[in-house]
Order: structure tokens, then C-alpha cells, then sequence
């Protein structure tokens, strides 16, 4: 069988030894030149529509009284339009987070952007307004800035400068350094405070050595005194791991056939926080193993808390499920249940969106909520059933310790030493086949008692298009008969969807 899915992580964890920082050159967004403006083709790839001319992302941290750590990523980048078909790189969208539940939501700062022109020999150089950013409202958990650039055509250059701040300091998706068109020059630099320790999570094929040292880190801030209305200015002092990167030349990333998601092979790098250890307090574990990610989501009340509620559908599951039933059917009858009761909204996750009992009230939730239930109802009639957490296509590939790549959760069920994974938003008939979106290799089936393991998610029975063609032949009107055409599994849902 051909492997579909390939793909390199790297994962380096900050305490690791550090080595003397040796950069050459820091960039800087420098003034765009009249022979920037006249280069006809990218000496990288002249066949490129467009190219970075430099992307950079600087990384720091923040601190107050009332929030704690945040982080502040500032970003620059130069892009030159060669071609018509790079027109399409002067729109750009910057989508940021905006659906926490206790954290204040991402910000978008700072933001100045230009695009530049030859005109009569001279370089003209136009600024974005205000009627140039759009917000556009994704979702109730994403927002995303539309920059359109003005008079952009083959030969400008745009220039875009801003900063997203988070109170999210645990995973940061911080730095993509390679794209469809080539990029002449990329820098990273990110100044770390060591009472967090990070997993720097490197995607993609492009290996670029890292250098790193320690530094001294040090925020001012305002408190109020203990007991009294009046504010103090503090200095906290921390010692940081500095990290840099650098690299010329990237190539575009060319188009495969047969790769699930694009987005899985592009270089960058993303953080997630392993474990916290503040001065005299010992060493909190977040995610160093599937162990540490196992007790990190199960205690979270969005999803542990809620798998131990059963109150709520304990009358129907006595209508649900007869004794002479076996686990099979015990199994498929709630399955079933659950698929015609509880609509899916189309949301992923694999935390809870709301309480079970009110998603089971309300008929309606989001992945967790339709497939926790499920898990939920399986376990209290006696079923030997356990949540699998799994990466969508969509999302890509996770080969890693994590609880923040993760966006998507379903049930598995051991029946005589067979396992059966459920999902219980897919509404078409009473097949037990996953969704496509969720065939994407591996999962992570975790139980409460802190153990998991490694479940596939391919397909064991193959997928089988079958065609039984009889002719006659009629000398008047040549060959005449019928096709018969049975499908199987998948093949029959890809017919399903053609005809509708």
C-alpha cells in the first residue's frame, strides 16, 4: 500500500545545552531600493510568481500583576510580485484567537503596512489605510485581519509589519518559514523565560541549525501594596533561554499528489509548553509524555469532569438497553442512539463546548460533546469504551507528546478483542465507518487511569469498486447492454457525495 502521509517533526526541549550565538546578520526591514523594484524574476526560483524577500518573527514575553506571562510576537515581512499569478499574495489574512473561555483574546497591534512602486525611475511608496484592514469574523473562536494593498501590480513590492499578543502562553503556532513561493531570507528570534519549559515542535523537511544561549530577562510592572489602594512599580528578573535562526534561500514547496494536507509539510515551528517551575514551588509536568498528556486532559473539567456525569441520561439508557442484549448490540443500539439524538454542529475540538447534560438537553454539540456522550453512556452500560483523540486531515499529522495538536475526539469499543472506533456525528445510515477527515493514520486512545496507547486509524477492509458490463452486438446499432456497479465502504460514500 502506498503510505499517504509523510512526515518529519524534530522536537527540541529548551533545557538542552546551549551554544554561542554566531549570527552573521540580524535583518531588518531596510528601505525598499529602486533595484529591488526592477528585478524581474526571483534568483531562488525564476519561475516563481512571487517571493519573500525577508520574513522574520521576533518573540518575547510580557508581564502584569492581573494576567501573569504573556506573549508578544512581533512579525515583518517583504514580498515581491513578479507575476500576475502572484497578485494574489498582495491579500493578505491574518486569522488570531479570540474564543477563550478565562483568557482575554488575542490581539492584533501595531499593524502598518506599504506597498511599493517604480514610477518615472523613482520609488513611490503607499501606505495601507484604515479602509484597507478588514476584521473578518471566522467563527465564535477566530477572527482574522483582510490587508488589501494598493496598486499592486507585477514588479511591486508590499511591506507588512505587526505584533499578536496572547495571554495563551502554553501553545504558540509562531513561525512559518517556507510557502508556495520562494523565500530569500528568514530569522527567528525568541527570548524564553526559564520558569517555562518549552518543546520547540519543527514541522516540514527544511533542517536549519538553531543557535541558543542564556540572557537576562527583566519586565517592569505596577501592583497595588498589599492592603491599600496605592500602585507600586516592580521589576521582575528572570533568567532566558535566547534562541536564533537563520536561513537564505528557502524553496517554494511544490505541489505532490497523494499528500493529505499541504499545510502538514510546510517549514515552521510551534511551540508547547512541557512544564513549569517557579522559584521554591516544585516542577509542574504539562505535556513531557503521553502519560503527563493523558492526567493533563483528563483533569481538565472540560473533559474528565464531564465523562463522570451520568445522571442526566440514565432514564433513557434503561429504554436503550434490554438484558438479553449482548455488548455487540448493546454497543450499536446506543451508537445509534446517540447519532439520532445529538446533532453535530460542525465544530471540532476535544473539549467540551458546553456541559453534556445540556448539549443531551439542547440535542445538539460539538464533536466532544456527541462523541463524550457516547463514551459516557457506552461505559455506564458495562462497555469497555474509552475516548481516541486524533488530528484531523485538516489539522495534520501528530507523531509527539501533545494535548494542543490534537481537534478531535471519538469512542472506541473493545468487543472480544476487536476494536470498533465510532463517531457518532456522521448521520448517513448505520455504517460504523469513521469520516474521512478522520482517517489520519494514528490517534490516541487515553483512559482515566493515565495510560494510553497508539490506535490506527486506517481503514482494515479495503474500500472495492466492482463493475459487471454485459453487450450485445447489434449491427444496426452497434453494442447495446448494461453496467451494473456495486460499491463498498468508502468507495460507496464517494459515489454518495458525487450524486448529491
Amino acid at each position: 500500500m502506498r503510505r499517504l502521509y509523510l512526515k518529519k517533526y524534530s522536537a527540541v526541549l529548551l533545557f538542552l545545552s546551549f551554544t554561542a550565538l554566531c549570527f552573521g546578520q540580524k535583518f531588518e526591514l531596510n528601505e525598499v531600493t529602486k533595484q529591488e523594484l526592477e528585478e524581474r524574476f526571483c534568483s531562488v526560483d525564476s519561475s516563481a510568481s512571487a517571493a519573500y524577500l525577508f520574513t522574520t518573527c521576533a518573540l518575547r514575553f510580557d508581564y502584569s500583576a492581573e494576567n501573569g506571562f504573556s506573549y508578544i510576537a512581533e512579525y515583518k515581512q517583504k514580498i515581491k510580485i513578479y507575476k500576475t499569478e502572484g497578485l494574489r499574495w498582495a491579500d493578505v489574512k491574518i486569522p488570531y484567537y479570540v474564543g477563550y473561555k478565562k483568557l482575554n483574546k488575542d490581539r492584533i497591534v501595531n499593524l502598518k503596512a506599504y506597498s511599493y512602486n517604480l514610477e518615472e525611475g523613482k520609488v513611490k511608496k503607499q501606505k495601507v489605510t484604515s479602509s484597507g484592514v478588514l476584521l473578518e469574523k471566522t467563527n465564535e473562536f477566530w477572527e482574522t485581519k483582510l490587508i488589501t494593498f494598493p496598486g499592486v501590480k507585477p514588479g511591486s513590492i508590499i511591506e507588512l509589519t505587526y505584533e499578536i499578543r496572547s495571554e495563551d502562553i502554553q501553545t504558540i503556532d509562531l513561525f512559518q518559514y517556507q510557502f508556495d513561493i520562494p523565500v530569500r531570507k528568514a530569522y527567528l528570534k525568541m527570548e524564553l523565560p526559564l520558569l517555562y519549559t518549552y518543546k520547540i515542535i519543527r514541522s516540514g523537511f527544511v533542517d536549519i541549525p538553531m543557535q541558543s544561549n542564556y540572557g537576562d530577562g527583566s519586565i517592569n510592572y505596577s501592583a497595588y501594596i498589599e492592603g491599600t489602594r496605592a500602585k507600586r512599580d516592580y521589576i521582575l528578573n528572570f533568567k532566558t533561554a535566547v534562541y536564533e535562526l537563520e536561513q537564505w534561500d528557502v524553496p517554494a514547496l511544490k505541489n505532490e499528489p497523494f499528500t493529505a494536507n499541504r499545510n502538514d509539510y510546510y517549514a515552521k515551528i510551534s511551540l508547547e509548553l512541557e512544564s513549569v517551575q517557579f522559584p521554591d514551588q516544585p516542577q509542574k509536568k504539562i505535556a513531557v509524555t503521553w502519560d503527563d498528556v493523558v492526567k493533563t486532559v483528563f483533569s481538565n473539567p472540560s473533559f474528565g469532569g464531564e465523562l463522570q456525569k451520568t445522571s442526566y441520561f440514565l432514564s433513557d439508557l434503561d429504554r436503550i438497553v434490554q438484558k438479553e442484549m449482548d455488548a455487540r448490540t448493546t454497543t450499536l443500539a446506543i451508537f445509534e442512539w446517540v447519532k439520532k439524538q445529538i446533532a453535530w454542529n460542525g465544530k471540532m475540538g476535544y473539549n467540551t463546548s458546553q456541559s453534556l447534560e445540556e448539549a443531551y438537553n439542547k440535542r445538539n454539540g460539538n464533536v466532544a460533546d456527541v462523541n463524550l456522550i457516547l463514551t459516557a453512556m457506552l461505559t455506564q452500560a458495562g462497555i469497555d469504551a474509552h475516548p481516541v483523540l486524533l488530528s484531523t486531515r485538516e489539522n495534520g499529522f501528530v507523531s509527539f507528546p501533545s494535548y494542543s495538536k490534537f481537534n478531535y475526539v471519538i469512542t472506541a469499543v473493545n468487543l472480544d478483542g476487536e476494536q470498533l472506533l465510532l463517531d457518532a456525528t456522521q448521520k448517513a445510515g448505520k455504517t460504523t465507518l469513521l469520516p474521512v477527515h478522520a482517517l489520519n493514520e494514528k490517534g490516541r486512545l487515553i483512559r482515566k487511569n493515565g495510560t494510553s496507547e497508539e490506535v490506527s486509524l486506517t481503514p482494515k477492509t479495503p474500500s472495492i469498486s466492482f463493475y459487471n458490463i454485459q453487450v450485445n452486438w447489434q449491427e444496426d446499432k452497434g453494442l447495446k447492454g448494461d453496467c451494473v456497479a456495486q460499491f463498498t465502504n468508502y468507495d460507496c460514500c464517494d459515489v454518495m457525495a458525487d450524486s448529491q
